[in-house]
C-alpha cells in the first residue's frame, strides 16, 4: 500500500491483515518505489496523491518492468480520469470514499485471478504455478513437483493446520494408501533441506500430532532479507 491518507490507510491495512494478507505501508511515492523493488509485491493499491508526487507516477514506473496487479485510489470521480488511469496501467479505480470491506473483496478477486500465474510468498521467493517454478532471489530452485505441490498447498491455507491426510488428499486424491504412510513427511524433510541451503528461516511449522502449517506471523518475519552465500543455489 502506498496511502497518505493515514486514518483510511491504517483501516485498509487492519482489513487486509485480519484477512491474511501480508500488507507493507509506504506513505510516499519514493518509500512506495523502494519497498516495491526491495519486496515485490502480490498487488499494489496506491493513493493518487502523495506528499512527493502523483500515484500515477507509481503507475507508470511499476508498468515499465511488470504486470503486478494496481489498485488506484483517486478522489476525482470523473470518467475521464478513471479511463487515463487505466490506459496508464490501473487494474481498478476506486472513488474515495470507497467502504474498506469493498477494497478488501476487490482485492481479493483480482488476487484469486492472478495468482495463478504468480504467487509470492516472500522476500526474494516466488511460486509460479503456470511455470512450475519456485524461484529464490531470480533463481530456480531446485523443487520436485512433489515439493513445489506441497508448498502451494500450505501457502493456500495459511494460518490453516493441516494433517498429513488432508495434504496427501490435496496432493494424491487417488492413493489411500499414501495417507497411511511417512511419504508426507519425507517431502517436507527434502523441502526444508533446500530452503535451508538458501539460508532461508524456518517458516513451515510442524504442528504437533496434527500436522503442518506456515504461519503469518512466520512470512513477516521473512521480510528481513536473508543473507545468501555466493555458491548458495546451484
Amino acid at each position: 500500500m502506498i496511502m497518505s491518507d493515514q486514518s483510511f490507510a491504517g483501516r485498509l491495512q487492519s482489513a487486509l491483515t485480519d484477512a491474511g494478507y501480508l500488507v507493507q505501508l509506504a506513505t510516499s511515492l519514493m518509500a512506495g518505489l523502494i519497498e516495491a523493488r526491495e519486496t515485490p509485491p502480490s498487488l499494489v493499491v496506491v493513493e493518487d496523491v502523495l506528499p512527493d508526487g502523483r500515484g500515477r507516477d507509481v503507475v507508470r514506473r511499476l508498468r515499465v518492468n511488470g504486470d503486478v496487479p494496481i489498485f488506484m485510489l483517486t478522489a476525482w470521480d470523473v470518467p475521464e480520469e478513471t479511463v487515463a488511469l487505466m490506459h496508464l496501467g490501473a487494474d481498478q479505480v476506486l472513488v474515495k470514499p470507497v467502504v474498506v470491506a469493498e477494497v478488501v473483496a476487490r482485492i481479493g478477486a483480482r488476487l484469486r485471478r492472478h495468482e495463478r500465474h504468480v504467487r509470492l510468498l516472500s522476500y526474494g521467493l516466488v511460486v509460479w504455478p503456470q511455470r512450475h517454478l519456485v524461484t529464490f532471489q531470480g533463481q530456480a530452485l531446485p523443487l520436485t513437483k512433489t515439493e513445489r505441490e506441497l508448498l502451494m498447498v500450505l501457502l493456500r491455507r495459511v494460518d490453516q493446520p493441516l494433517s498429513r491426510s488432508e495434504i496427501a488428499q490435496e496432493l494424491w486424491p487417488d492413493d489411500d494408501a499414501v495417507r497411511q504412510s511417512n511419504v508426507i513427511d519425507a517431502h517436507m524433510t527434502t523441502l526444508r533441506a533446500k530452503l535451508r541451503k538458501v539460508q532461508l528461516p524456518e517458516f513451515i511449522e510442524t504442528v504437533r500430532r496434527v500436522g503442518y502449517v506456515i504461519r503469518h506471523a512466520s512470512m513477516e518475519a521473512l521480510l528481513e532479507p536473508p543473507v545468501i552465500a555466493p555458491d548458495a543455489v546451484e
